[in-house]
């Protein structure tokens, strides 16, 4: 005769598969074979031990016996880290690094975020870069433009045509192959440098009037 069991203070239980189940219902079960220990709910197998583990579940928690709020949680979207039940990182369509209330990078497919809480800081993509808080003062690059902005009205953009200088919502200057400092508005003066003179306009009542010329003669 072969000992399939025996029940004591230890417990053996010999048998090519082994199987443990619920009386209610009998496909909540743990199946033990040759090469795996299967975890079934509802005969879903939810768990798999064997050379290679697999966990199943609508959320997979891992967490710590010491502080259960040291824990990785995986659900059907993302996997997050959580430091004392702070998410500090989640992976998935977007992802991010540092707790989300406070400074935190994060990357999808809009690009790289620098952020504070929601306040975006920084973004980094393929269409350029921008520096600080766009409510505020900030830096922003393009394909085609780099851009100092204090606000809508006060700037300095440089593109293919040079500098171009943004003062109460009045061009000041522009330096590219011609250079114009001042305004070109109605009783302002300015002075234009070309590549062979420099002139002093002031416009009235529309018309700009040069009051002084110099050139190579």
């Amino acid at each position: 005769a072969t000992e399939r069991a025996t029940f004591g203070s230890n417990i053996t239980m010999t048998g090519g598969t082994i199987t443990l189940r619920n009386t209610t219902n009998n496909n909540d079960k743990v199946v033990i074979s040759e090469d795996s220990f299967e975890v079934f709910d509802n005969n879903n197998a939810v768990a798999s031990f064997g050379a290679n583990t697999i966990l199943e579940g609508g959320t997979i928690t891992l967490r710590n016996t010491t502080n259960n709020n040291d824990k990785v949680v995986i659900s059907q979207d993302k996997f997050q880290v959580f430091d004392n039940n702070t998410d500090v990182a989640s992976f998935g369509a977007v992802t991010r690094i540092g707790d989300v209330a406070n400074e935190h990078i994060s990357a999808s497919s809009a690009g790289i975020t620098i952020k504070d809480g929601a306040t975006q800081l920084g973004v980094f993509n393929a269409g350029g870069a921008t520096l600080g808080n766009t409510s505020n003062a900030h830096v922003s690059a393009s394909t085609t433009a780099v851009t100092i902005k204090k606000d809508a009205s006060n700037k300095a953009v440089v593109d293919s045509s040079g500098l171009t200088v943004t003062a109460g919502n009045k061009t000041v200057g522009t330096f590219g192959s011609t250079v114009s400092v001042g305004q070109n508005q109605e009783g302002q003066s300015r002075i234009v440098i070309s590549g062979s003179s420099m002139n002093v306009f002031t416009r009235q009542s529309g018309t700009a009037t040069s009051r002084a010329e110099f050139g190579e003669t």
